[in-house]
């Protein structure tokens, strides 16, 4: 049976997806179209929490058909067009189709395809293939894709991209979304032993070339903020908002690259006198949803858990022991009131306390290596 602790987290994330469909109270409606806490993020990273709480040793049957339950709630909210509306909205001012998933819109489709693979991975549970999964648009305009059609329409668009990516937004190729797509991509290979995470290779090799940094200077830190698909031309900016959120999802799929890359941010890091440290963000981004300090310390807290770096991680958790408000009830649960978005800062959180997303990488691969086991005895 999960602890106290861990079973106020499952309390939380209950309690929010028992509302109504329609209703969202403790979620944050975005003030920007692009927000970095737009709510399929809110909806998404509880979701790899809890998928995480599935794997812990001391979870009981109940207790993961419980965890299973919220998942399935969590992915239902994911798939309303409030979600997604923001796309829509602009696809028809610019003659585009509204689906979210056929072309771009990687900011949307890449949490999604996530969502839909760790689900299917913890749960062994075909439900997502076995039925539809529907965006309705308009009473005209609805659409409708099997978890399967999802992912061969991510991978087709990078196939047929010359930066073998996706834009995360108009004209814009950014690294995070592209890891999560990363990881959709070898999820249902780890879940039905197909051969989608083959591309990864590829867009490694571009953001490499592309979105590489030379180094800690004048304020940046390891990745470009994006790449422009017109201009053919990364951006000059970073943020450690983004390379925090990339890192920590990069770690157990490219260990050593994110060893080599993680000293970079971490070097950003702002320490106080007595230890502590969090992860800047600046004023500006802060207020036009293009970062949060919260998060972003949160996120370089679970990259120095799976990089073993103990010193950072001490640093950074009793930083937020001592400035992130947290909250703990029977009724309530466990959750992090810190942030721009409760949902998120206390996802986030709860990995950390897992040890990031090394578990989940675990069942991933050793479902991989069953496939390729299978396979050898058949030839």
């Amino acid at each position: 049976m999960l602890n106290e602790r861990l079973s106020g987290y499952v309390r939380y994330f209950e309690r929010l997806v028992a509302q109504a469909p329609n209703r969202w109270d403790g979620f944050v409606l975005p003030k920007q179209d692009y927000s970095c806490i737009a709510l399929q993020y809110q909806l998404a990273f509880p979701c790899y929490a809890l998928a995480t709480l599935i794997l812990h040793p001391d979870s009981t049957p109940e207790e993961r058909d419980r965890i299973l339950q919220i998942m399935r709630s969590l992915i239902d909210r994911a798939l309303q067009r409030r979600v997604w509306a923001y796309w829509g909205s602009y696809a028809e001012l610019n003659v585009l189709s509204p689906d979210p998933i056929s072309v771009g819109n990687l900011h949307y489709s890449a949490p999604l395809a996530m969502m839909l693979g760790i689900y299917t991975l913890v749960s062994h549970d075909d439900r997502y293939n076995n039925n539809d999964i529907v965006m309705v648009w308009s009473h005209e305009e609805r659409f409708i894709y099997t978890y399967n059609a999802l992912i061969d329409t991510l991978w087709r668009q990078i196939s047929s991209s010359p930066n073998y990516a996706i834009e995360a937004m108009p004209q814009q190729i950014t690294v995070p979304t592209m890891t999560h797509t990363m990881w959709a991509l070898l999820l249902h290979d780890a879940c039905y032993g197909s051969e989608f995470a083959a591309v990864n290779e590829q867009w490694l090799k571009f953001m490499k070339e592309k979105l590489l940094v030379s180094g800690l200077s004048l304020g940046r830190t390891v990745f470009a903020e994006s790449f422009d698909t017109k201009k053919r031309k990364a951006s000059w900016s970073s943020s450690a908002f983004n390379d925090a959120w990339a890192l920590s999802l990069l770690a157990p799929l490219q260990p050593e690259l994110t060893r080599n890359l993680a000293p970079r941010l971490f070097k950003a890091a702002k320490h106080t006198s007595s230890g502590e440290a969090f992860m800047p963000v600046g004023s500006r981004d802060q207020g036009q949803e293009r970062g949060d300090q919260v998060l972003a310390t949160a996120f370089s807290q679970i990259l120095a858990q799976e990089l073993s770096d103990s010193a950072m991680v001490d640093a950074f958790a009793r930083y937020a022991d001592r400035y992130f408000e947290s909250s703990s009830d029977n009724e309530q649960g466990r959750f992090y009131k810190a942030g721009l978005s409760a949902p998120y800062t206390t996802a986030l959180y709860l990995l950390a306390e897992l040890g990031g997303f090394q578990a989940l990488y675990q069942a991933l691969d050793l479902r991989l290596q069953s496939h390729k086991i299978a396979s050898s005895q058949v030839d």
